[in-house]
């Protein structure tokens, strides 16, 4: 027993998770003397033997091998170093342990228990969650600030605000209580809300994939800005007319201010011809319209950019189908 607790302790303990892939972020390091003043020189390259995109993608384990560079020790060294390998491949390296492509993945777990160990069927969730571990989540009443992008496979959500240096990128929903700022682009698979009265601020493009479609007969369509930018209207069973677009009552304009909509509408109602406008002052369009049942103009597609008080038009399109 005593001698097993012996090797445990002489293992390397601190595991790496690589963010991003790392090629160009695990390094060699070479040192040559001079044969006439006799003064050492090393350099560091990224120019490990195999690492490429693939060799070293995201989600990888690296292990510390012992090895570590110093600065002011190592020459051409200017940051703490230290070795690891890959698990799985076999590469090694020193990388900056510090850096932002690498989390720190575990202080105790053997590397034979490591997802790409010989016992990685076992490091699995046993909760209902059954993800692959990969590293703990965060939990704080602080801040988490990222300087390059934001990340999530499924949802991003936030107390007050999500702020990235760069994108903020999410499979489903990005939701803030108050303020969503971004540099560059924002992208969520169905919504991006930022509270009752909130703010989304993207010097790039705000991307949201869904469409809000909607099924009605009334004379009163509201459109909701916060849904998205696509609105599909379908006008069925004995259609009211004339028909009247508006914003929810107590909407914000100025919070939408460079925000685009596009709202599609078809008639396919026992109403031959449907009248309808925009409500003033939250639209301002070019007036009365008409959407009848009559191939080519059953369906009508209205461009909207806001200009901080209104949805401006700046353009209409009749079409065939959508």
């Amino acid at each position: 027993m005593s001698s097993a607790k012996a090797q445990l302790a002489r293992q390397a303990k601190r595991q790496f998770l690589s963010t991003v892939p790392y090629n160009n972020d695990i390094f060699t390091y070479t040192t040559q003397q001079s044969f006439t003043s006799r003064i050492t020189t090393g350099v560091l390259t990224a120019n490990v033997v195999g690492a490429t995109v693939a060799t070293c993608p995201a989600g990888r384990i690296l292990i510390e091998n012992g090895q570590k560079l110093y600065p002011g020790v190592n020459n051409g060294v200017n940051t703490f170093m230290v070795g690891v390998y890959d698990t799985q491949t076999l590469l090694s390296g020193y990388i900056d342990p510090n850096s932002a492509v690498f989390a720190v993945y575990s202080t105790e777990l053997p590397p034979s228990f490591t997802i790409t160990g010989p016992y990685s069927s076992s490091q699995v969730d046993p909760g209902p969650q059954g993800l692959d571990d990969q590293g703990p989540p965060v939990y704080t009443n602080g801040l988490v600030y990222a300087a390059q992008s934001v990340q999530a496979g499924t949802d991003i959500s936030a107390g007050t605000t999500i702020y990235a240096g760069q994108s903020i990128t999410a499979a489903t929903s990005i939701r803030a209580n108050t303020y969503i700022q971004i540099t560059s682009d924002l992208s969520a698979g169905t919504l991006a809300y930022a509270g009752s009265g909130g703010t989304i601020c993207a010097s790039g493009q705000i991307l949201v994939s869904a469409i809000t479609s909607q099924t009605t007969s009334t004379a009163s369509v509201t459109i909701n800005p916060a849904l998205g930018q696509v609105f599909y209207v379908n006008f069925t069973g004995t259609a009211a007319t004339p028909v009247t677009f508006d914003l929810p009552v107590g909407t914000t304009i100025a919070n939408y201010t460079g925000a685009t909509l596009y709202i599609t509408m078809l008639n396919s109602s026992s109403t031959a011809t449907i009248n309808a406008s925009f409500a003033t002052p939250n639209f301002r369009s070019n007036g009365t319209f008409a959407i009848t049942t009559t191939a080519g103009t059953n369906r009508i597609t209205f461009a909207f950019y806001c200009n901080g008080t209104s949805f401006v038009e700046i353009g209409q399109t009749y079409v065939n189908s959508v």
